[in-house]
Protein backbone atom coordinates (compact mmCIF):
# COMPACT_ATOMS: atom_id res chain seq x y z
CA UNK A 1 0.00 0.00 0.00
CA UNK A 2 1.25 3.50 -0.62
CA UNK A 3 1.50 6.11 1.94
CA UNK A 4 0.85 8.81 -0.63
CA UNK A 5 -2.49 10.18 0.49
CA UNK A 6 -4.45 11.69 -2.29
CA UNK A 7 -4.05 15.55 -0.82
CA UNK A 8 -0.71 14.97 -1.40
CA UNK A 9 -0.31 14.83 -4.94
CA UNK A 10 -0.10 17.96 -7.19
CA UNK A 11 -0.57 18.08 -10.74
CA UNK A 12 1.91 19.86 -12.88
CA UNK A 13 0.58 21.33 -15.74
CA UNK A 14 2.28 23.99 -18.43
CA UNK A 15 1.84 25.95 -21.69
CA UNK A 16 3.30 26.85 -24.86
CA UNK A 17 2.20 29.65 -24.87
CA UNK A 18 2.92 30.51 -21.46
CA UNK A 19 6.62 29.65 -21.93
CA UNK A 20 6.72 31.50 -24.88
CA UNK A 21 5.66 34.94 -22.67
CA UNK A 22 8.14 33.82 -20.00
CA UNK A 23 11.44 34.04 -22.52
CA UNK A 24 10.18 37.23 -23.63
CA UNK A 25 9.40 37.95 -20.39
CA UNK A 26 11.72 41.96 -20.13
CA UNK A 27 9.96 42.98 -23.42
CA UNK A 28 6.77 41.59 -22.61
CA UNK A 29 6.21 42.98 -19.12
CA UNK A 30 7.67 46.54 -20.77
CA UNK A 31 4.96 46.35 -23.72
CA UNK A 32 2.36 45.20 -20.20
CA UNK A 33 3.46 48.87 -18.69
CA UNK A 34 3.38 51.10 -21.87
CA UNK A 35 7.17 50.98 -23.23
CA UNK A 36 7.72 51.59 -26.59
CA UNK A 37 9.66 49.74 -28.63
CA UNK A 38 11.87 50.77 -31.53
CA UNK A 39 11.61 48.90 -34.91
CA UNK A 40 13.32 46.32 -36.16
CA UNK A 41 16.72 46.96 -38.55
CA UNK A 42 18.65 45.52 -41.09
CA UNK A 43 22.04 44.64 -39.48
CA UNK A 44 23.92 47.13 -41.90
CA UNK A 45 21.50 49.32 -39.78
CA UNK A 46 21.83 48.29 -36.17
CA UNK A 47 21.52 51.19 -33.79
CA UNK A 48 24.79 50.37 -31.91
CA UNK A 49 27.72 48.73 -34.18
CA UNK A 50 29.50 46.96 -31.06
CA UNK A 51 25.93 44.90 -30.70
CA UNK A 52 25.68 43.23 -33.83
CA UNK A 53 27.00 40.46 -35.96
CA UNK A 54 29.50 39.72 -38.58
CA UNK A 55 29.99 37.00 -40.97
CA UNK A 56 34.09 35.51 -40.76
CA UNK A 57 36.00 34.15 -43.72
CA UNK A 58 35.04 30.99 -42.91
CA UNK A 59 31.56 31.35 -43.65
CA UNK A 60 30.60 31.44 -39.98
CA UNK A 61 29.05 34.83 -37.87
CA UNK A 62 29.70 36.31 -34.45
CA UNK A 63 27.52 38.41 -32.28
CA UNK A 64 29.64 41.20 -30.33
CA UNK A 65 27.74 42.47 -27.10
CA UNK A 66 30.30 45.27 -26.24
CA UNK A 67 27.76 47.32 -23.86
CA UNK A 68 30.55 49.34 -22.27
CA UNK A 69 31.41 50.96 -25.35
CA UNK A 70 33.87 53.55 -23.82
CA UNK A 71 35.93 50.87 -22.45
CA UNK A 72 35.36 47.89 -25.19
CA UNK A 73 35.50 50.58 -28.53
CA UNK A 74 39.84 50.99 -28.29
CA UNK A 75 40.25 47.21 -27.41
CA UNK A 76 38.42 46.00 -30.05
CA UNK A 77 40.41 48.47 -32.30
CA UNK A 78 43.41 47.21 -31.11
CA UNK A 79 43.26 43.45 -31.68
CA UNK A 80 41.53 44.43 -35.30
CA UNK A 81 44.74 46.19 -35.72
CA UNK A 82 42.97 49.21 -36.30
CA UNK A 83 43.59 51.95 -33.00
CA UNK A 84 43.60 54.79 -35.04
CA UNK A 85 39.84 54.24 -35.12
CA UNK A 86 39.72 54.81 -31.61
CA UNK A 87 40.43 58.26 -32.24
CA UNK A 88 38.46 58.71 -35.37
CA UNK A 89 36.06 61.49 -34.83
CA UNK A 90 33.60 59.51 -36.68
CA UNK A 91 33.74 56.58 -34.07
CA UNK A 92 35.03 58.12 -30.91
CA UNK A 93 31.60 58.26 -28.47
CA UNK A 94 28.82 56.00 -28.57
CA UNK A 95 26.88 59.27 -29.86
CA UNK A 96 29.03 59.51 -33.45
CA UNK A 97 29.18 55.76 -33.59
CA UNK A 98 25.53 55.34 -33.71
CA UNK A 99 25.21 58.68 -36.08
CA UNK A 100 27.82 56.71 -38.50
CA UNK A 101 26.54 53.10 -38.22
CA UNK A 102 26.22 52.64 -41.50
CA UNK A 103 29.88 53.21 -42.26
CA UNK A 104 31.22 51.62 -39.20
CA UNK A 105 29.30 48.45 -39.75
CA UNK A 106 30.26 48.37 -43.28
CA UNK A 107 34.28 48.85 -42.30
CA UNK A 108 33.38 46.05 -39.29
CA UNK A 109 32.21 43.55 -41.85
CA UNK A 110 35.95 44.04 -44.09
CA UNK A 111 37.76 43.48 -40.99
CA UNK A 112 35.88 40.45 -40.09
CA UNK A 113 35.67 39.04 -43.02
CA UNK A 114 39.45 38.98 -43.64
CA UNK A 115 39.68 35.78 -40.82
CA UNK A 116 38.36 32.72 -39.93
CA UNK A 117 35.83 32.24 -36.67
CA UNK A 118 38.76 31.15 -34.97
CA UNK A 119 41.33 33.89 -35.78
CA UNK A 120 38.77 36.23 -33.94
CA UNK A 121 37.62 33.89 -31.14
CA UNK A 122 41.41 33.86 -29.65
CA UNK A 123 41.65 37.46 -30.31
CA UNK A 124 38.29 38.28 -28.86
CA UNK A 125 38.97 35.75 -25.88
CA UNK A 126 42.39 37.25 -24.72
CA UNK A 127 41.27 40.82 -24.87
CA UNK A 128 37.86 39.21 -22.71
CA UNK A 129 35.36 40.90 -24.92
CA UNK A 130 31.70 39.41 -24.76
CA UNK A 131 30.79 38.00 -28.09
CA UNK A 132 29.72 34.35 -29.22
CA UNK A 133 29.49 32.18 -32.54
CA UNK A 134 25.90 32.82 -33.92
CA UNK A 135 25.10 28.41 -33.98
CA UNK A 136 23.74 26.61 -36.83
CA UNK A 137 21.43 23.60 -35.85
CA UNK A 138 24.20 21.26 -37.03
CA UNK A 139 26.37 23.26 -34.21
CA UNK A 140 23.88 23.21 -31.46
CA UNK A 141 23.55 19.73 -32.23
CA UNK A 142 27.56 18.74 -31.41
CA UNK A 143 27.84 21.43 -28.64
CA UNK A 144 29.50 19.92 -25.86
CA UNK A 145 27.46 22.35 -23.22
CA UNK A 146 23.98 21.11 -24.45
CA UNK A 147 25.35 17.22 -24.00
CA UNK A 148 26.67 18.36 -20.66
CA UNK A 149 23.47 19.93 -19.50
CA UNK A 150 21.41 16.72 -20.45
CA UNK A 151 19.43 18.15 -23.15
CA UNK A 152 20.07 15.00 -25.10
CA UNK A 153 19.97 11.48 -24.09
CA UNK A 154 20.95 8.18 -26.11
CA UNK A 155 17.49 5.75 -27.48
CA UNK A 156 17.65 2.50 -28.88
CA UNK A 157 15.04 2.62 -32.02
CA UNK A 158 14.49 -0.68 -33.71
CA UNK A 159 14.31 0.44 -37.06
CA UNK A 160 17.84 2.79 -36.76
CA UNK A 161 20.00 1.52 -34.10
CA UNK A 162 21.31 3.41 -31.00
CA UNK A 163 20.63 7.16 -31.51
CA UNK A 164 20.57 10.87 -29.79
CA UNK A 165 17.16 12.36 -29.42
CA UNK A 166 15.71 15.90 -27.36
CA UNK A 167 15.09 14.86 -23.66
CA UNK A 168 12.55 16.83 -22.02
CA UNK A 169 13.90 19.87 -20.43
CA UNK A 170 11.27 19.52 -16.76
CA UNK A 171 12.71 17.52 -14.08
CA UNK A 172 10.80 17.03 -10.86
CA UNK A 173 12.42 15.61 -7.69
CA UNK A 174 11.72 12.41 -6.72
CA UNK A 175 10.97 11.39 -9.97
CA UNK A 176 12.50 9.72 -12.61
CA UNK A 177 12.34 10.52 -16.48
CA UNK A 178 10.57 8.36 -18.52
CA UNK A 179 12.97 6.90 -21.07
CA UNK A 180 12.27 8.30 -24.79
CA UNK A 181 10.51 6.02 -27.17
CA UNK A 182 10.71 6.01 -30.69
CA UNK A 183 7.32 7.37 -32.83
CA UNK A 184 5.06 5.14 -34.09
CA UNK A 185 5.48 4.67 -37.89
CA UNK A 186 2.99 6.01 -40.30
CA UNK A 187 -0.50 4.64 -40.11
CA UNK A 188 1.22 1.79 -37.23
CA UNK A 189 -2.33 2.32 -35.09
CA UNK A 190 -4.49 2.90 -37.90
CA UNK A 191 -6.43 -0.23 -37.52
CA UNK A 192 -6.68 -0.19 -33.98
CA UNK A 193 -7.89 3.30 -33.84
CA UNK A 194 -10.99 2.36 -36.41
CA UNK A 195 -11.82 -0.55 -34.75
CA UNK A 196 -11.95 1.56 -31.53
CA UNK A 197 -14.36 3.59 -33.12
CA UNK A 198 -16.67 1.18 -34.40
CA UNK A 199 -15.56 0.45 -37.88
CA UNK A 200 -15.44 -2.88 -38.90
CA UNK A 201 -13.70 -5.35 -40.96
CA UNK A 202 -15.43 -4.46 -44.61
CA UNK A 203 -15.52 -1.14 -43.22
CA UNK A 204 -11.77 -0.57 -42.49
CA UNK A 205 -11.01 -2.53 -46.09
CA UNK A 206 -13.16 -0.16 -47.76
CA UNK A 207 -10.87 2.68 -46.45
CA UNK A 208 -7.92 1.92 -47.03
CA UNK A 209 -8.42 0.83 -50.66
CA UNK A 210 -9.80 4.19 -51.47
CA UNK A 211 -6.92 5.62 -50.29
CA UNK A 212 -8.76 7.85 -46.73
CA UNK A 213 -5.97 6.16 -44.61
CA UNK A 214 -3.04 4.11 -44.63
CA UNK A 215 -1.66 1.03 -42.37
CA UNK A 216 2.36 0.32 -42.23
CA UNK A 217 1.09 -3.58 -41.57
CA UNK A 218 -1.23 -5.78 -43.76
CA UNK A 219 -4.72 -5.34 -42.83
CA UNK A 220 -6.35 -7.70 -40.57
CA UNK A 221 -9.83 -9.50 -41.10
Amino acid sequence: SSDVCSSDLMKVSSSLLGNGAWAVGCYLQGALLGAEFCERTERTHAPNPLANHYLTKDGKRLILLLVQGDKDWPVLCRLMDKPEWAHDPRFNNPFVRQENRVELIRLLDQVFSQQDFEYWRERLEKAQLVFSLVPTLQDVAQDPQMAACGAFVEMDDPRHGKMRTIDSPLALTGSAKVPPRPGAEVGEHSQAVLRSLGYDDHEIRALFEASVVSSSSPLEG
